[in-house]
């Protein structure tokens, strides 16, 4: 509904108490605007359970996240950097239909984590959860990479035999990071 928002009265209610507070705001806003789109566990992507019959789309996404852009500059709002951060998807090609366009974006994002057992999962190095998408990413932009959310588990009994560690994946985090050109940041989750 935030596309109408003029009409059904999102702008008012949503937009305008945070234009006003990033006005006030005295320095530079990060604002990671609807995250991990492209993940069905995210109330505003089309494959979630709650949003069947809504008419949401990844056209429907952009549309929004452009309008929410919109209306922020239209207010004179110019201390907002705009982080359009999807989550990992192994190289799907997904990400592409989701992005709203250069214009609208100052800074894209990726979510990827180590879930291994967790998750009844293999083990992942830091290359096998980022690389894919990483470079699925590079053929949509050329912006600024952060790296949004990011963290390992502990390793079970299993993975420890094998010489695995969440130390030592943060050890190949730290390497494998700096050899990916775009990156600027990295925000590590305290979790899971």
């Amino acid at each position: 509904t935030i596309i109408n928002g003029a009409t059904d009265g999102e702008d008012s209610v949503a937009l305008a108490p945070a234009v006003r507070l990033a006005k006030r705001f005295p320095g530079t806003l990060y604002i990671r605007l609807d995250w991990e789109m492209n993940g069905s566990w995210t109330g505003w992507n089309p494959n979630n359970v709650a949003q069947k019959g809504q008419g949401e789309s990844p056209a429907t996404f952009v549309a929004m996240w452009q309008h929410v852009v919109n209306y922020f500059r239209a207010s004179g709002v110019t201390n907002v950097k705009w982080v359009w951060s999807a989550n990992v998807d192994g190289g799907g090609g997904k990400m592409a239909a989701y992005y709203p366009g250069d214009s609208y974006v100052d800074d894209v994002g990726l979510d990827g984590y180590n879930y291994a057992y967790s998750q009844s999962a293999a083990w992942q190095t830091p290359q096998q959860v980022f690389a894919a998408s990483y470079n699925e990413l590079e053929n949509i932009t050329h912006k600024p990479v952060i790296i949004t959310e990011t963290a390992s588990v502990e390793a079970n009994t299993g993975e420890a035999a094998q010489g695995l560690s969440k130390a030592s994946w943060m050890q190949q985090l730290s390497l494998y990071v700096p050899k990916l050109s775009h990156v600027i940041a990295l925000c590590w989750f305290d979790q899971p």
